[in-house]
């Protein structure tokens, strides 16, 4: 059988410091604390795949070397005498690794083993401000370490970080570089107090206070009945043939696929909601900077746009999409505190709640996002519509949204769309309609043309394919 154990790797001599949280940890941190007492709600994990050959100590010595590396991963958080967040990097500590070891001749579910294995470093609640924010499980049979599984919070880094702390590691263990250590987040949050950085909010919140002036007040009312158990179920979809569509679409629009993607949401949407616009909240990487490229932290924050869906034909919309999207991101960065007494301020004003509660995350890399190879036909893309399938995941009691649509990669199946909502406001089951008119939508634009009026397109969304 099986065996499980906890191991400690010893840290020292690392870089400490202690100062201001940067504007990403501080925007997650509302985020945490919310879904308080589980911490593990924000926790992501990535798995890295260890070749024959690095043994035990190897890769003790490649994950030690990572810690050190980056400050991120050797954090405490607390809240000052003043009420704001402080990061501080520690010089020592202890990494906890979980591992499992199988033996061959008597274990043969290596797969459950790893699920089981994931499900326990991902699900750990961590106490951000006595424990670094890192757990590691690792899978190993007869002795010889298989895939490590990197379970980090989102207070220590986003999903880019992740993928890099992933390529690092990787590298590590197998004795190629990885360069000289990045900039740490404290050093971040110095250049975000500096005159240029608040010159960069004062201009995010100027985009915020326009988009908030003019957006919906709301889109999708609350239903009669009662809630679903947990109130906010998640339903997925994947599909090849949403990938092949929002590749075609985007080449013939002129736009990226992900545009495509935040156009047809914002299409059912704003059917849904009879209004000629929707503002939905993207997540913004924030990685533009050249030396924010190696950056492992929390860069991510939320950032309004607005879709305009009162253009002829879908490609006025894709193009409304990308331009609004584009323009979001440029003013990504910016003090939540600051963002959400603007929301109030403006709410106001307007003598109306502001229901900005839609997100759309597009997490794929964006070397995934562009077309690969010739742009794919109508029949690759109705063809492939067999292979696409649904489920549902792990909802959640509580949130702070009515809907959630993420957009992933899902290798051979093409795109993943993963929507979490209010059942109040859209059930699993309508959301896994939402889902179905989705593919259906952009089959329909594809089929029909992009200079097809999107009214006729959403009528052929909703027919059987």
């Amino acid at each position: 059988m099986a065996r499980l154990r906890t191991e400690r790797i010893a840290v020292r001599g690392c870089l400490s410091g202690r100062g201001p949280a940067t504007l990403g940890q501080r925007s997650i941190w509302t985020d945490i604390e919310y879904m308080m007492p589980d911490t593990s709600f924000y926790n992501s994990v990535v798995p890295v795949e260890i070749a024959p050959g690095v043994d035990m100590e190897r890769l003790f010595t490649g994950l030690r070397t990572l810690v050190e590396r980056h400050g991120a991963l050797r954090s405490l958080f607390s809240v000052g005498a003043d009420g704001e967040l402080v990061q501080e990097a520690t010089a020592e500590g202890e990494l906890v690794v979980e591992l499992c070891e199988a033996v061959s001749s008597q274990d043969d579910d290596l797969y459950g083993l790893a699920t089981d294995l994931e499900a326990r470093v991902k699900g750990y609640r961590f106490d951000h401000g006595a424990e670094w924010p890192v757990r590691v499980g690792i899978g190993a049979l007869d002795g010889a370490p298989l895939v490590v599984l990197l379970s980090v919070s989102h207070i220590a880094t986003d999903f880019p970080g992740l993928r890099l702390l992933a390529s690092e590691l990787h590298a590590i263990v197998h004795g190629e570089g990885v360069g000289p250590p990045p900039v740490q987040p404290l050093d971040f949050a110095g250049w975000e107090r500096s005159p240029q950085g608040r010159r960069v909010q004062e201009r995010g919140l100027r985009h915020w206070r326009r988009t908030l002036e003019s957006m919906p007040p709301r889109l999708l009312s609350e239903t009669d009945g009662a809630a679903e158990q947990p109130r906010y179920p998640k339903v997925w979809l994947r599909s090849k043939a949403v990938q092949l569509a929002a590749t075609a679409l985007g080449t013939r629009c002129r736009v990226g696929s992900s545009a495509v993607l935040l156009a047809t949401a914002a299409l059912l949407l704003g059917r849904a909601a009879g209004e000629p616009s929707v503002t939905m909240v993207l997540i913004a990487g924030n990685r533009g900077r050249p030396e924010l490229r190696g950056y492992v932290g929390n860069l991510a924050q939320d950032v309004p746009a607005d879709v305009d869906l009162t253009g002829k034909d879908f490609a006025a919309v894709a193009r409304s999409a990308w331009s609004s999207s584009v323009t979001a991101y440029r003013n990504a960065r910016c003090d939540r505190a600051q963002t959400t007494r603007l929301r109030e301020t403006v709410a106001r004003e307007r003598g109306t709640d502001l229901d900005l509660a839609y997100y759309f995350n597009d997490l794929r890399p964006v070397g995934r996002q562009a077309p690969t190879g010739g742009v794919p036909t109508a029949e690759q893309v109705r063809a492939a519509l067999p292979s696409t399938s649904t489920g549902v995941g792990a909802g959640a009691e509580r949130d702070n949204l009515m809907l959630f649509l993420n957009i992933a990669d899902a290798g051979e199946q093409g795109i993943e769309l993963s929507l979490r909502a209010d059942s109040r406001r859209l059930g699993s089951s309508a959301m896994r309609d939402f889902l179905l008119r989705f593919e259906g939508l952009l089959l329909a634009a594809v089929e029909h043309g992009e200079g097809s009026g999107c009214e006729q397109l959403l009528e052929l969304a909703d027919a059987p394919v």
